[in-house]
């Protein structure tokens, strides 16, 4: 039983210290900026989505209507 406790700790402490050591690399630095920060290079273009999600099967696109002109139509509400 403590053998067991003391490999998942060990593991976690390898796991925390890979982490740590990830997050002093440009690409791990640049990933969090982009997932929380919107973050975009030039010539990019950034969507972001709300946490809205439609619980009726009536959203036009089962009649042939397309996600592009439902998210451009929602984009020019806001």
């Amino acid at each position: 039983m403590i053998n067991k406790e003391i490999d998942y700790v060990s593991q976690e402490n390898k796991d925390l210290k890979e982490g740590i050591y990830n997050s002093s690399k440009d690409e791990y630095l640049e990933k969090e900026a982009r997932l929380n920060f919107g973050y975009k290079k030039d010539g990019e273009t950034a969507v972001i989505l709300s946490g809205t999600t439609t619980t009726k099967a009536d959203d036009g696109l089962e009649n042939g209507g397309n996600i592009w002109d439902k998210i451009i139509e929602w984009w020019d509400k806001l």
